[in-house]
Order: C-alpha cells, then sequence, then structure tokens
C-alpha cells in the first residue's frame, strides 16, 4: 500500500560549484560545496508573460504567452569560518560569484616588535629578502601579522621591515593561514547553483551571479543574505545504444549537431531503455537518431528523443556540511577611525547590480549574469555621543571621508571573520531611539581611491 509523500521544507540543500566556462553548467555532485543554510531559501523561476490580448467576440480571456526565463535564488547563512584557517570557508564560493576573489594569506607570529607596521606597506625579509603586503595589523590582544605574499619565501626567526613604518620585528612562527576576500570589476565567478528539495524537485541554475548583505545584531550570530540570479538549468533524459561495456560517466561533457551539454548521472543500463540524464548547455536538446560524442572520446546514437526536462531526483547522498559552530558579534572592536561607538547592530550591503544579459540568438533568450555595477553601504546604529566626540559626529553630517573602519566577528582562530572599509562618507544621521537610549541611525557609503579597494573580508 502506497504511502503519503509529503515535500518537508526543511529538507533540502544547496550545491554549488564554479564555472570553469562562463555559462557551461559545472557538474554538482557529493564533492561540491554545500553551503550549511537556514531554513528559508527560496528558488523562484521567473516567467515574462506577454500578454496576448487579441480583439475578440467575447470577454473569455485569451492565453498569455510565455517569454523570457530566469532564475534567482535566496537564502540565509551564518557567517563563520571552517574551524581551520587554512580552509577557505564553505560559503567563500558564494562570495566569489558576488564579485570578490580569495587570496591565501601567511600569517606571521612575531616578537621583539619595534615601531608599528602599517596596512598595505610593502615588508621584506632581512635573510630571505622576500616580501609582502600587509593586509591585517595584530589585533590588540595578539601579535600575528597577516599578509599577502609577493615574492620569496620569509623564513622563521628573520628580521622583517616595513617598507613605510620602518618598523622590525623578528618572525618567531610562519604558517599559510587565512584568507582575503577582495572586490574585482571583471572576471567574474559565474556557479552552478542547484536547490534539491526533500528528493521531489531539483531547481538549477547556471551563469549565476549575486549579491549580499551582512548583518551583525549584538550577541547573535552574524548572517549573509545572498541572492543570486541567471540562467534557469535544466535536466533532460534520452535513451541510448551505449553498451555497457562503454560507459559514459557523470561529469562528462558531450556534444551532438545541435547542441552541447553535461552529464549528471552515471549512464543507466536499464532494460529495455537504458538511458542518459544530462544538462543542457547550448543548442537544442538531443533528437532521435543524433549522433552524439562525449568529451572522453566514446560515441553513441540517441535511440529517442530527449524527454521533457526532468525536475524529480533523490537528494544528493554523501555531502558533507562544515560543523562549525558560528561565533556571535561581541568583542567586535568596531573602530571608527580611533573611535569605539557603542552601538547594537550593523548592515554591510554590496549592493551589486547583477544583469542576466538578454540574446535573441540564445536558445534560452538570456547570456550568463554580470555585475554592472556596485554601491556598497554601511548602516549602524550608535547611542548618541558624549560632548567630548562631537567633532566626530560634525564631521559626519559635513560629508567627510573617513578612513579606517573596521569590526571583527568571532575570536578563535579559524572562526575570525575581519571587515575592513578603507574609506566611509556618512550620507545621513537620523534620530533614533533603542530602549529609551537615544541613537543615531547612520547610512554610509563606501569609498575608495584605490581601485577595487572600498572593503576586504577577511577569514582567519
Amino acid at each position: 500500500m502506497a504511502k503519503c509523500k509529503t515535500g518537508l521544507y526543511r529538507v533540502r540543500q544547496l550545491l554549488a560549484n564554479r564555472e570553469i566556462d562562463c555559462g557551461i553548467p559545472a557538474y554538482l555532485d557529493n564533492t561540491a560545496k554545500v553551503v550549511e543554510v537556514q531554513v528559508s531559501p527560496t528558488f523562484n523561476e521567473s516567467i515574462n508573460m506577454i500578454e496576448n490580448n487579441v480583439a475578440r467576440k467575447t470577454l473569455t480571456r485569451t492565453a498569455n504567452i510565455a517569454g523570457l526565463k530566469a532564475a534567482e535564488l535566496n537564502f540565509t547563512a551564518f557567517a563563520k569560518g571552517s574551524g581551520d584557517a587554512s580552509v577557505e570557508p564553505a560559503f567563500g564560493i558564494f562570495l566569489e560569484g558576488s564579485g570578490f576573489a580569495p587570496t591565501a594569506l601567511e600569517k606571521l607570529s612575531l616578537t621583539s616588535t619595534t615601531g608599528t607596521f602599517v596596512v598595505d606597506e610593502i615588508i621584506s625579509g632581512g635573510t630571505s629578502l622576500a616580501m609582502g603586503r600587509v593586509r591585517v595589523l595584530p589585533k590588540t590582544n595578539g601579535f600575528d601579522l597577516y599578509i599577502e605574499p609577493m615574492s620569496g619565501t620569509f623564513t622563521a626567526a628573520e628580521t622583517i621591515t616595513g617598507g613605510v613604518s620602518g618598523a622590525t620585528a623578528d618572525i618567531s612562527v610562519l604558517a599559510t593561514k587565512g584568507f582575503a576576500y577582495d572586490l574585482v570589476s571583471e572576471g567574474f565567478q559565474n556557479l552552478t547553483i542547484r536547490s534539491e528539495e526533500d528528493g521531489v524537485i531539483y531547481k538549477e541554475g547556471n551563469g549565476m551571479l549575486g549579491s549580499f548583505s551582512l548583518t551583525g545584531d549584538n550577541s547573535s550570530p552574524a548572517s549573509f543574505d545572498f541572492t543570486f540570479n541567471g540562467r534557469i538549468g535544466k535536466y533532460y533524459r534520452v535513451t541510448t545504444d551505449v553498451p555497457s561495456s562503454e560507459p559514459i560517466l557523470a561529469g562528462d561533457t558531450i556534444s551532438w549537431t545541435g547542441g552541447t551539454g553535461v552529464v549528471v548521472a552515471d549512464y543507466e543500463t536499464v532494460t529495455p531503455n537504458p538511458y542518459l540524464i544530462y544538462t543542457l548547455s547550448t543548442g537544442t536538446a538531443i533528437g532521435n537518431g543524433d549522433a552524439v560524442t562525449s568529451g572522453s572520446g566514446k560515441t553513441f546514437n540517441s535511440t529517442g528523443d530527449s524527454l521533457r526536462p526532468i525536475d524529480t531526483a533523490p537528494l544528493t547522498s554523501g555531502t558533507a556540511v562544515d560543523p562549525t559552530v558560528p561565533p556571535i558579534v561581541q568583542c567586535a572592536n568596531f573602530n571608527a577611525n580611533g573611535f569605539e561607538p557603542i552601538l547594537q547592530q550593523f548592515v554591510l550591503d554590496v549592493q551589486n547590480e547583477v544583469v542576466v544579459r538578454e540574446d535573441l540568438n540564445s536558445c534560452t533568450g538570456n547570456q550568463p549574469a554580470t555585475i554592472t555595477g556596485r554601491t556598497p553601504q554601511l548602516t549602524f546604529n550608535p547611542e548618541v555621543f558624549d560632548v567630548n566626540d562631537w567633532d566626530i559626529y560634525k564631521s559626519w553630517c559635513d560629508g567627510e571621508l573617513v578612513t579606517g573602519f573596521d569590526l571583527w566577528v568571532g575570536t578563535e582562530e579559524g572562526n575570525r571573520i575581519f571587515i575592513q572599509m578603507d574609506k566611509v562618507q556618512v550620507q545621513s544621521v537620523a534620530d533614533g531611539d533603542r530602549d529609551g537610549t537615544a541613537i543615531f541611525d547612520v547610512t554610509a557609503n563606501l569609498i575608495s581611491s584605490t581601485p577595487d579597494g572600498e572593503l576586504s573580508i577577511y577569514f582567519l
């Protein structure tokens, strides 16, 4: 007797992978990036319905015409490291898909420090002659310097010197630890993303790019709210004459006269109609009798037309979700050019302008998404300042460029996030109230005189 099956909202997972070739769907299996999301992901397939309002004899409505289709994904993930500072965070791939590029850092533990190093200066090793750029200065309770390697290899026990500050220090320990995510204005990393929902439905998009906001509330985990846009991806099933001795495996590329695709599941030798499941990369689906060649050099002929796109499949098994517990926002050292206000929340919104490009030559009507602009903003809500700090309020209201805005989320290595903003220009300061205490609701724009230097996010 058949049992009732109800689709459960909680039973779902997101898989993502980088596209090697822009817009060509990346293969997704249990080795793909799986991000731990809160129970709120939505994957919507939007359709531009064109009104077909023909003149007619009656008031009976006529059917609209389905036009351009696109995919939009929204989800929330708590901000956290991987638990190991030498390993990228799971959702780092989504930062890449939001207009950032990662750089592996080196951590230098210092002793005998003289003077103060400054961010972005070049340091050099006295023995190795290695060079690196200072990215993160030691936090108040430590003596670790994080650098971006440039040339050569630093060695333990040698003395380093800052090219601008003239500061010196001895390296006691060095290790490859930490990642910096920096903004870019070209070469965006498009993603293929799949939402698997209770083994009932697969929703997939390719050529996707996105944007995000990061919200930090006092004594709660900070959270990333992502939005991605791109093309809708579909699965097709086609029967073949492939012998079992010549299997086509998942991840293999295939091509035929009318198009190209990627195999998403190992060839199934089901009797009497063995079949292949694939995603369409370009062109039209495989037709009856089409000769198909795989990237591994195997060939076969289809024995039937591709069936309509397949939307159902079980959840991918064997995926791993990082068990690291997200840190809460405390000991943040929220710094506004040396001034630490009393505040309850910050929101950092990248505000990328993501466009899914239209193309009438494309059989989907569109091309992979791109980012055409960004207007990053910071909002925060400090208590009204003491009169001794009123010059800070005046500088904000005067629209002056303020340097040195940064903050921390987490205190444990491998689970720390450092946010660094080059320059901030306050756009508005509004009066507010928090539990009877007077506050300012501040909105500020992130500015930089250095290309793509407005914002960097570090996992240390």
